[in-house]
């Protein structure tokens, strides 16, 4: 009694006590309750601090890096043999109806409790994170002599198989997709394409090995779709055959096989049955953003961008000027004379110094200089000055590399400077030599080739640096493929100087003359209208100021208005300007004489049509022949259509390119229309021959113009109007395909429908009505009729009758699976799932299944029964509204969209035209021929992927070499699966005789309706194109 009540009124202890078992202890629990067992099985992923859970990492999906669905399993293949006392990789496992409800998003820093729960009677299991849950199915243990593999394992007769397809080429097109595996989960080696096997690599990973045969799986369809796997129907896993298997393999991996018949995927010792898998929405865009901004940037630096960049240093240049106000505080001597050049700078809290003491920044090197005299004060008796000369000669050379003389080398402004030197630069090469000096640590060499890749990818860079000792400089400063030159005494000897696009300087001259003599070499050697880049320091800091005066420490500047003055004298002429008041950045301009433009040429460029391009093919070659003072003119008043912008990009390319100018204005893209999301499945209208009609197509339907499948149109009655018409074709096709075609209704029997709110559920109550069945909401009824989902399924399902029968309307692109219980079936129940995009197939059921819903809507509109839904209309310019309206989910009426006013009187009469204001969408014949020259390139594989789906269905590619990767034969396989005839010539489309055999082909194939010319060939094209 005592122990009962010692219980009831003391507290337990018990993770008090837990924390006193050392680590890595075994625990024998004795005990009626198994306490140490009823806790649930917990994980930890974290992929910063844990090793082991670095490779999770790779698992990167449309951006994320998500816990794939095989770790879910892994989790629970461990928590169930740690009940059974034995290692997972020594447990045969089977899991069946493993459903994937949501994903689990792994941060990059932090760490996410997973939570596993297995109920050892029944082996369901659960795994939930942060509350909700994640996978659910159930597992059990093989039993003893069961044999998991209802047939042997993948023979050597896989060996013989041409694997067309390499790594390269599966992730590659995995990336396109939106899946991008990196590290171990890019483990499938091999795949063939003319049979489903393939390769995949064994790592000792469980993970990893059961992700690639799902990897496998979505790879083996041919649609360029990204998909989530949500269910699999079971998974049998046997490692004792999975280790038999894969102790030979090495690195040549093992088969996997995908069974068609079976719906089977199989690779050493794991099998996996019935896959399924939802098509998701991608973002957009897939890869990380890239965050850019249109705005104005003066070509030199105006007062408020100055200050802009000064504030950006302040916090460091006080910080500095307080550890001055240290050092003379330590050193506890009255000097007024050092003290002067810190006395109008602000203080900083100690938070901000710590800070900065602490984190000790690799390009804060003054901060460090004044850090090693306030510890050599500190420690010894050492004087301020000697302090000051032992500090600076130890960190003199990094003194070049502080923030205050590099802040302008960062992207911000100095691209802005290299734009303007590219833009201006009309030769495919740019030529660039840097002046450096013994004393110059700091070359711009790194950043200026960096961000010279960014401004174009296409510009050849020829980069020399001029050094006296050009063998002491380190890879570290220089990167690959920038050459070292000597500096020789003059610069008359240069031959690179007389060459160069860009000049660059960094030596900043101690005093006037250096500085001088500088402007006037360059003045004297470089070419007419060469470009020189100038990096110069303009003020010193008041740190600086004070270890100047302390030991005349090299701190040197020249201000803005002596440079100007040079630069003037010299024969140079600033273009562009960037400073933050302590260093600043010259774009100078050899001008020695301005000419007067003698000719200007005006094209200017209209979207209606493209009669100008003839005149410009023209003019280029005039200009290409002409006194390098005669201008071309492009004015354009709209970029959208013309594609004037990409065609000047090219033009740069050309001869004569210095003399072409362009003047635009630009817009942005319709997102819809870019993203290819063109929606409706209903319209109303008029027929070529002027007759009111309604029909159904699989999409695009909101357009101005569709293109109708004969066998869905309806006639409108005369006393309807369109937009009343408009509302019937889905809701009463819908309706008459679920109760009559699929569900055999008869007159008189009894009928339940979820959410008669619906517009199809309205229409099916209509339908009901007109046959005189009783529309119930209770039990005993013949039909049910489901729009909702799972909550609503099972008490559906037990209001059935004998003999009854089940509609679902399925949710579009989704793969719904809830349980009802088989006993529901002993009452000859019948459950049916239908979707009317299904009738859209072309298949011999589904056109006879088509005709017959076509005849019933026929039929109930000449009876009454079908009656037009009730609508909120809305005009073509208000579409954005009507979303906004629908996405709430409150409407009850058909939403409507009105692209034009119907005719009045409602009679046959052809329609006026009318114009709109539209995006433009690219669409190819299907009966025509297009040629691509270049064709197996990568943008000639991605631009024939395109026209495919855009209604493209015979091309001609044109190529040298002909199909030679897996990649190309993969590409080549989709567009066939598509429907596409597709040809590969190997005919030399850039001589006459090979073009003209090239025509020949594509004439053969069909008429000619464009050709692309993607070669990579050194011609002019639009001189030399007569297309």
């Amino acid at each position: 009694m005592e122990y009962h009540v010692n219980n009831l009124l003391s507290p337990v202890l018990f993770y008090e006590a837990l924390l006193h078992v050392p680590k890595d202890a075994i625990l024998v629990e004795i005990a009626p309750h198994c306490l140490l067992q009823l806790c649930d099985e917990v994980t930890e992923v974290n992929l910063e601090s844990n090793q082991k859970d670095a490779y999770l990492a790779g698992h990167q999906l449309d951006g994320n890096v998500l816990f794939s669905m095989a770790g879910c399993m892994v989790l629970v293949w461990k928590a169930l043999s740690k009940r059974c006392g034995k290692p997972y990789q020594k447990v045969p496992v089977v899991f069946e109806d493993v459903t994937h409800h949501r994903t689990i998003v792994l941060p990059k820093t932090g760490a996410v409790r997973i939570v596993v729960n297995v109920m050892p009677a029944s082996g369901e299991f659960e795994v939930s994170e942060a509350g909700t849950l994640v996978a659910s199915g159930r597992v059990r243990m093989a039993e003893e002599g069961e044999k998991l593999a209802d047939k042997d394992p993948p023979s050597q007769s896989t060996e013989a198989v041409a694997y067309e397809l390499d790594a390269g080429d599966i992730y590659k097109e995995f990336r396109l997709r939106g899946y991008e595996y990196s590290g171990s989960f890019q483990s499938i080696l091999k795949a063939d394409l003319q049979e489903p096997c393939g390769k995949v690599k064994w790592v000792d990973n469980w993970v990893t090995f059961i992700d690639s045969i799902i990897q496998f799986y979505l790879f083996l369809d041919l649609r360029r779709t990204f998909r989530m796997v949500v269910k699999i129907q079971s998974c049998r896993i046997d490692p004792k055959v999975h280790d038999k298997l894969a102790c030979n393999t090495g690195d040549k991996g093992l088969p996997v096989i995908y069974d068609r018949s079976m719906d089977t995927c199989r690779a050493g010792g794991v099998i996996i049955q019935g896959i399924k898998a939802d098509i998701e929405a991608r973002r957009a865009p897939p890869q990380a953003p890239c965050l850019e901004e249109y705005r104005f940037v003066p070509y030199i630096d105006d007062e408020q961008a100055k200050k802009k960049r000064e504030a950006r240093l302040q916090e460091y240049i006080d910080v500095c000027s307080c550890m001055v106000r240290r050092i003379l505080q330590a050193c506890g001597e009255d000097m007024p004379h050092f003290s002067e050049s810190i006395k109008d700078h602000s203080e900083v809290t100690k938070e901000v110094l710590d800070k900065h003491l602490q984190s000790r920044a690799e390009k804060n090197n003054l901060l460090r200089v004044l850090i090693s005299i306030e510890e050599e004060i500190n420690s010894c008796s050492s004087s301020l000055v000697q302090a000051a000369q032992k500090a600076l000669s130890t960190h003199k050379k990094g003194l070049n590399e502080d923030i205050l003389s590099t802040a302008l080398l960062e992207e911000d402004p100095l691209r802005d400077l290299l734009e303007v030197v590219v833009e201006n630069t009309s030769a495919k090469r740019l030529r660039i030599l840097e002046l450096a000096t013994e004393e110059s640590v700091l070359l711009l060499t790194p950043p200026v080739s960096r961000l010279l890749a960014l401004v174009s990818g296409l510009l050849k860079i020829d980069y020399a640096v001029v050094h006296p000792c050009p063998h002491t400089l380190t890879q570290q400063q220089l990167p690959e493929g920038v050459r070292r030159l000597l500096w020789k005494p003059g610069f008359a000897s240069m031959e690179e100087l007389h060459d160069a696009d860009l000049v660059i300087s960094r030596i900043g001259p101690s005093d006037l003359n250096g500085l001088e003599a500088l402007f006037a070499e360059l003045s004297a050697h470089c070419k007419e209208r060469a470009f020189v880049l100038l990096s110069q320091r303009t003020a010193l800091a008041p740190a600086e100021i004070f270890l100047s005066k302390m030991c005349s420490a090299p701190f040197t500047d020249n201000a803005k208005d002596i440079v100007l003055y040079l630069l003037g004298a010299h024969g140079f002429r600033m273009v562009g300007h960037r400073t933050n008041n302590y260093s600043a950045l010259f774009l100078l301009r050899k001008v020695t004489a301005v000419t007067e433009t003698t000719k200007r040429d005006i094209i200017r460029i209209y979207d209606a049509n493209f009669y100008w391009l003839e005149e410009l093919k023209t003019k280029t070659l005039e200009c290409e022949n002409s006194p390098k003072d005669r201008r071309l003119w492009l004015i354009a008043n709209s970029s959208g259509v013309s594609g004037i912008v990409g065609l000047m990009n090219c033009l740069r390319m050309e001869m004569g390119a210095s003399q072409i100018r362009l003047l635009s204005t630009l817009h942005c893209k319709d997102d819809a229309t870019a993203s290819d999301h063109l929606l409706g499945l209903e319209f109303s209208g008029r027929d070529p021959e002027g007759r009111r009609v309604m029909g159904l197509v699989p999409a695009k339907a909101m357009a101005t113009v569709v293109a109708a499948d004969p066998g869905w149109l309806w006639n409108v009655p005369d006393d309807w109007s369109l937009e009343e018409a408009s509302t019937v074709p889905v809701a009463y096709s819908t309706a008459y395909y679920a109760l009559l075609v699929r569900g055999n209704m008869q007159p008189g029997e009894t009928v339940l429908v979820h959410s008669g709110s619906e517009v199809a559920a309205q229409a099916a109550i209509s339908i009901a009505l007109s046959m005189e069945c009783t529309v119930f909401t209770t039990v005993g009824v013949n039909l049910v009729l489901n729009f909702q989902s799972e909550e609503k399924l099972r008490e559906s399902v037990r209001c059935l009758a004998k003999h009854g029968r089940f509609i679902q309307i399925s949710e579009c692109g989704r793969s719904s699976d809830y349980p009802t219980g088989t006993s529901t079936f002993l009452n000859s129940v019948t459950f049916h799932g239908i979707s009317l995009q299904t009738l859209h197939d072309g298949d011999p059921l589904s056109m006879e299944e088509k005709s017959r819903v076509r005849e019933l809507v026929r039929e109930g509109i000449a009876s009454g029964a079908v009656r037009p839904l009730d609508t909120c209309q809305y005009r073509w310019d208000q579409a954005e509204e009507a979303f906004r309206f629908m996405a709430t989910g409150k409407h009850t009426r058909k939403i409507v969209l009105e692209i034009r006013k119907e005719e009045s009187p409602r009679k046959k009469c052809l329609p006026s035209p009318v114009t709109f204001k539209v995006a433009a969408r690219a669409h190819f014949y299907s009966h025509k021929c297009y040629v691509i020259v270049g064709g197996l390139g990568g943008m000639g594989l991605e631009l024939a992927d395109w026209m495919v789906g855009r209604g493209c269905r015979k091309l001609l590619l044109t190529s040298r070499s002909g199909v030679r990767s897996g990649y190309q034969r993969l590409c080549h396989r989709r567009w066939q699966y598509a429907g596409a005839e597709v040809t590969v010539s190997k005919s030399d489309a850039s001589i006459e005789e090979g073009a003209r055999k090239v025509i020949e082909e594509a004439s053969a194939m069909g008429p000619v309706g464009g050709i692309f010319n993607l070669a990579m060939r050194s011609i002019h094209l639009i001189p030399n194109t007569s297309t």
